[in-house]
C-alpha cells in the first residue's frame, strides 16, 4: 500500500530546473537501522494494594504512566506509578509502554505477584521499532553564480506495519530555491518504525549533501565550502566554516588524491537539529535543617546528565555549592516532567528546578529575617552563608 503524503509543485519547479544553468541528479538510498540499546524494552509489575507499580525502561516516565492507565480503563493515572531512575538506552524507541508494559500489568494483576516482561534480542530487533529505509531521487538547478534555483525531491521510506516516520528532510539549513518534494510510505509486512535520533534528518541529510558536492562540482570555479556558504548565509555558520577550512588544511589536502584503488583526501557535510524546551514541568525543592538541599522531578535520565544539570541549577540559584544538592528523578510519584525526546529535556526541566531553588530560597529567607527581625529582600545566601 502507497500512501502519497504531499502534493507537487511539478510543472512550476520542471520550469526553473529547465532555466537553470547547470542541473544535477541523483539516486540516494540508506538502510533500515535498529535501535539495538544494550539494555532491551523491559518492566517488572506489581500490584501492591489495588495500586499499580512499574518499575520500566523507559524515556517517557508520565508518557508511560498514562498508557498504562488508559489501556485498564478505570485505573487513574493517580493509581499507577512508573519508576526508572536509570536507562539503558532507548534512542527514540522508548516513549510508549508497549506490549511488552501492558501484557505485564495484566501477568500480574492475574499472577498476584510481581512479573517481569523483557524482550530478548530477537524480539527487541523485529518488534521494538527502527529507523525506516529510505530512496531518494534528487534534481537540482543551480545558477552559474553557484545559487540554487530549485530542487526536486521524490523519496520513499518503508514504516513497516505503521503509519508515519518514513519522510526525509531535505529542507536543512541551505536556500533551495523553489521545492517541488513528493514523500511516499510504503507500508510493508514489517515492523513498524519508531522515533529514531533526528527522525529522517540522517537521511535527507546523507542524500542532499552529496547533491550539494555533486552541484558544486558542476560549476566552475566553485569548491562545495564556497557553494555551501552562497547558499547558506547564516553568518555563524560562515564564519564556522572558515574556520573549519583554515584548520583542516582544505584547501591542500582537497588535491592530495592518491595513487590505486584507494584514494585519501578531505570533506565536508553540515547540518543541524532544531530543539527546544517545553511546557509542562515543575519541580520540588527541600532545605534541611543542616542546610543539605533536594530536588526532585519525576522524569528519566536517558544518559544525558539530568540530574546533573538539575543539581547545578539549584545551586547556583540558592547559592551553596553543587555537593549540598541530591537529585531524586524517575519517579512519577513527583512533580510532571518531560518526556527524554527532541533535544527538549533540559530546555524544559532547567526553568522548573530554577524557579522551584527561586522560592525555595525566598521562603529560607523570609523565616531568617523573621527570627531576626531584619527586611527579607536585604539578605542573600552566598557560600551557603546567609549574608
Amino acid at each position: 500500500q502507497v500512501n502519497e503524503r504531499m502534493a507537487a509543485r511539478e510543472k512550476e519547479v520542471q520550469g526553473i530546473l529547465d532555466a537553470s544553468d547547470s542541473v544535477v541528479e541523483g539516486t540516494f538510498r540508506t538502510q533500515v537501522q535498529t535501535h539495538a540499546p544494550l539494555e532491551t524494552h523491559g518492566c517488572v509489575c506489581s500490584w501492591e494494594d489495588g495500586r499499580l507499580v512499574c518499575w520500566a525502561s523507559t524515556q517517557a516516565t508520565f508518557g508511560f504512566r498514562g498508557e498504562l492507565s488508559s489501556s485498564w480503563g478505570k485505573v487513574n493515572a493517580s493509581e499507577c506509578r512508573v519508576l526508572c531512575e536509570y536507562v539503558g538506552g532507548g534512542f527514540g524507541s522508548k516513549f510508549s509502554a508497549g506490549r511488552e508494559g501492558v501484557i505485564g500489568a495484566l501477568l500480574a494483576k492475574q499472577a498476584g505477584v510481581p512479573v517481569k516482561m523483557l524482550l530478548d534480542r530477537s524480539g527487541e530487533q523485529t518488534s521494538a521499532g527502527n529507523r525506516p529505509d529510505s530512496l531518494q531521487k534528487i534534481r537540482m538547478g543551480v545558477n552559474k553564480d553557484g545559487i540554487i534555483q530549485a530542487v526536486q525531491i521524490r523519496s520513499w521510506g518503508t514504516p513497516g506495519t505503521g503509519t508515519g516516520g518514513a519522510g526525509a528532510h531535505n529542507d536543512g539549513i541551505y536556500k533551495l530555491g523553489e521545492v517541488d518534494k513528493v514523500e511516499y510510505g510504503v507500508r510493508t509486512n514489517c515492523g513498524g518504525a519508531r522515533a529514531h535520533r533526528a527522525p529522517g534528518w540522517p537521511q535527507g541529510s546523507f542524500a542532499l549533501e552529496q547533491m550539494m558536492d555533486m552541484a558544486a562540482a558542476s560549476i566552475e570555479g566553485v569548491d562545495p565550502i564556497e557553494f555551501r556558504k552562497k547558499n547558506d548565509d547564516h553568518p555563524i555558520r560562515g564564519a564556522e566554516y572558515d574556520i573549519a577550512r583554515e584548520r583542516i588544511g582544505w584547501d591542500n589536502d582537497r588535491i592530495r588524491g592518491g595513487a590505486g584503488s584507494i584514494c585519501s583526501g578531505v570533506g565536508m557535510a553540515s547540518n543541524l537539529w532544531f530543539s527546544a524546551g517545553g511546557g509542562g514541568a515543575s519541580a520540588l525543592v527541600r532545605i534541611a535543617k543542616d542546610g543539605a538541599v533536594e530536588i526532585r522531578n519525576g522524569a528519566q535520565d536517558i544518559g544525558t546528565g539530568t540530574r546533573t544539570v538539575m543539581g547545578m541549577v539549584a545551586a547556583e540559584e540558592l547559592g551553596i555549592p553543587l555537593e549540598m544538592v541530591s537529585t531524586r528523578i524517575g519517579d512519577t510519584n513527583d512533580p510532571q516532567g518531560p518526556m527524554s525526546g527532541g533535544s527538549t529535556t533540559i530546555g524544559t526541566l532547567t526553568p522548573a528546578a530554577r524557579l522551584a531553588a527561586h522560592y525555595a530560597k525566598k521562603e529560607l529567607l523570609a523565616v531568617v529575617a523573621e527570627r531576626k527581625g531584619w527586611d527579607p529582600t536585604d539578605l542573600d545566601i552566598r557560600a551557603a552563608r546567609v549574608i
